[in-house]
């Protein structure tokens, strides 16, 4: 994986090599982003699991699908371009979750644009009576 590719590095007398310091920023920048895109997908199902969603629900969903797709791949983005050249072969595990995670990504379900415009359309659209819809915690 990239940890083993990134520590694994020895200088040209065989030393081994402290990963710099920008490995220790993608690394951090990437699990961050792992993260937040885990709690993205742990509140949708929660909400798909309590049943009853609000119309504030549907749109957030969709969104936050999104959102959590283009995390994942960003963190993969960093993850395989630091890893080194052995990083982008056949059997490299971080190359081959680059390639699922931009498959993924590429679903109509989660095309960004559309999902963000029906949530702001939901959110900016007056309800009847005039007022802008409240924006639910």
């Amino acid at each position: 994986g990239w940890v083993t590719a990134v520590t694994g590095r020895r200088d040209p007398a065989g030393a081994p090599c402290p990963p710099a310091e920008r490995l220790q920023h993608v690394l951090g920048r990437a699990a961050a982003d792992i993260d937040a895109a885990h709690l993205l997908l742990e509140r949708a199902a929660r909400t798909a699991d309590a049943g009853a969603p609000t119309a504030h629900d549907v749109v957030r969903g969709p969104r936050d699908f999104s959102r959590a797709a283009e995390l994942l791949c960003a963190a993969a983005d960093e993850l395989l371009r630091t890893g080194g050249a052995s990083g982008y072969g056949v059997e490299s595990t971080v190359a081959r979750a680059w390639r699922d995670l931009h498959g993924a990504a590429g679903h109509f379900a989660l095309q960004s644009e559309t999902n963000r415009a029906a949530y702001a359309r939901h959110v900016l659209v007056p309800a009847p009576g005039g007022s802008v819809l409240p924006l639910a915690a």
